[in-house]
């Protein structure tokens, strides 16, 4: 493992750090530094009895004294050993010195940052990108399964190695500031509580998420939002907001699109629908980006695989000079067969000779339109009216204004207020098609739910009963167009086995006169992927 700050403090900065050539806990002689930083000190050192490279992180004797300083340093220490996975970096020992130090001793990488490479080459080529998000996700992923969110996912905690010969073998370090899902606690470790204090905002907010920036929970999607952020810079050379004003940072993150990274940098040829997948990544609301780290690199892969050649075009017998241009006929109208219509000046010709128009001199082979003429024969039915143009605009405006008095009507019309008890029966039951255990099978698979509401001017609150608990629901109504209003609501409940997250879409038609609602649910528990599922629900008053 390498670390390399910006500017390493002096060798002053911890006096009783370890000496090259000191023996450390019996067994690992140390070489030299390797990287300092303010918290802590990384060294070089081999194994005494399998001569192997390993790093030793410590941290600084001055830095014990900071209790949170100490819980964060032991949880990177639990939550990195609980992982096992090629890509993600490994932990061999941790534990306190005689010093009361805490320490870990970590697999030794030979390499350099991911941030290093971007800044040497000034974006990467899409397909070494795509090579190297891939490895990242295949970690994080496995850290999402067992209920780890890394939460400070950065090009600086990404390393490029060599492993058996692979070049830019990926390795995600730097748990620190992990969350463990509270289901994931064991008995001894240190409480999450602790160590995240509510509303606190810890990560790096170049590539932190909406939702982090605001201070409030982190789940998977929030390391996909960092993910996409990774991936945007990758393929442009630069963050999707970039400033030496951090303010101007987070207000980038909560309010501003960045712009499509095949529009950033088109000397690089990136493709457009990469472009969009990773865009998709950056929504500011997390229920519109992937739900898991594996939808999203699938989305990545598929966007750069080459379509299929298209079979050999057809071609087309070729035209009299005469011919014309296939054009609808006018009900009560004939086509002339001895006239034609220029296309470019739309003079009338007639006779034999179709090829030039004599007034603007235009080759109009097989580019004529035909002339209409009035059918004598159907000149008396009732529809003839409607083939002059004078009577068609009439009756346009008949119909517009009919159109336009029922919007009157409709948008003057408010429906019945959303006030009492209901209940919300879904098209499908939730969750079917995931493999669950039998409690949570019991708990989160349901086809209905109680709803208690109160429409209030333009917000709507209340509270949702489920199986799985019982929480509050808040939202607001907005007329998002003259004939719509759109209700969103949404509310989480939090039990022993994960959070579940709920959001209620619905919208009111008022020229139909209906209602359509979608209910959305997300789940994040212990030993279990993020999942989420989606179903049209109807919603029926309570009668008694």
């Amino acid at each position: 493992m390498t670390e390399k700050p910006p500017n390493p403090p002096s060798v002053s900065s911890d006096p009783l750090g370890l000496k090259p050539g000191e023996i450390f806990w019996n067994n690992f002689r140390v070489l030299n530094v390797i990287g300092k930083g303010g918290v802590s000190t990384v060294y070089k050192a081999e194994n005494l009895q399998t001569k192997q490279y390993v790093a030793i992180k410590l941290l600084h004797a001055q830095k014990t004294r900071d209790e949170e300083l100490v819980r964060r340093f032991i949880r990177e220490a639990q939550t990195t050993t609980k992982l096992d996975h090629p890509h993600a970096i490994h932990i061999w020992e941790w534990g306190i010195d005689q010093s009361e130090r805490p320490f870990m001793i970590i697999e030794y990488l030979a390499g350099e940052t991911l941030a290093k490479r971007i800044q040497k080459s000034n974006g990467l080529n899409h397909n070494k990108a795509l090579d190297i998000m891939d490895q990242v996700c295949a970690a994080i992923q496995e850290a999402h399964s067992m209920g780890i969110i890394h939460r400070d996912l950065k090009p600086d905690n990404i390393m490029l190695t060599t492993h058996q010969g692979v070049e830019d073998w990926v390795k995600v370090c730097d748990f620190g500031i992990a969350k463990l899902e509270p289901e994931n606690e064991e008995v001894g470790s240190v409480a999450q509580a602790t160590l995240t204090h509510t509303g606190a905002i810890l990560g790096t907010p170049m590539y932190m998420s909406p939702e982090q920036l605001r201070g409030r929970k982190a789940d998977a999607r929030s390391d996909i939002y960092s993910l996409g952020c990774i991936m945007y810079e990758m393929l442009t050379g630069k963050p999707p907001f970039a400033s030496r004003n951090t303010a101007e940072i987070v207000v980038g993150h909560l309010n501003q699109t960045p712009e499509m990274p095949h529009r950033v940098r088109m000397d690089l040829n990136i493709p457009e629908k990469l472009s969009e997948a990773t865009m998709r990544a950056l929504n500011k609301n997390p229920w519109e980006r992937p739900t898991t780290v594996q939808e999203f690199i699938t989305s990545l892969r598929k966007a750069v695989e080459k379509p299929q050649r298209n079979a050999k075009p057809i071609l087309k017998e070729p035209t009299t000079a005469g011919a014309t241009v296939n054009t609808p006929t006018p009900y009560g109208m004939v086509v002339d067969p001895i006239k034609r219509v220029c296309p470019h000046c739309k003079t009338v010709a007639s006779g034999g000779n179709f090829k030039f128009c004599l007034k603007c001199g235009q080759d109009n082979t097989g580019k004529w339109l035909p002339y209409h003429s009035l059918d004598k024969a159907r000149s008396g039915h009732p529809l003839a009216f409607v083939s002059d143009p004078h009577n068609r605009r009439l009756v346009l405006w008949l119909v517009l204004g009919a159109v336009l008095s029922w919007a009157v009507y409709a948008y003057l019309s408010k429906p019945t207020e959303l006030t009492g008890r209901f209940t919300a029966e879904f098209d499908h039951q939730l969750f079917n098609d995931n493999v669950l255990s039998p409690t949570l099978t019991r708990m989160l698979r349901f086809s209905s739910m109680e709803m208690l509401l109160s429409e209030k001017a333009e917000t709507l609150n209340g509270l949702v009963k489920t199986p799985y608990g019982e929480h509050n629901l808040s939202g607001k109504i907005v007329q998002t167009s003259p004939m719509i209003l759109s209700y969103d609501i949404g509310g989480s409940i939090e039990k022993a086995q994960g959070r579940l997250d709920l959001a209620i879409e619905g919208t009111y038609d008022k020229l139909g006169r209906s209602y359509d609602w979608t209910v959305k649910a997300f789940f994040q528990g212990k030993n279990v992927k993020p999942i989420s599922d989606s179903a049209k629900m109807t919603v029926i008053p309570d009668r008694d």
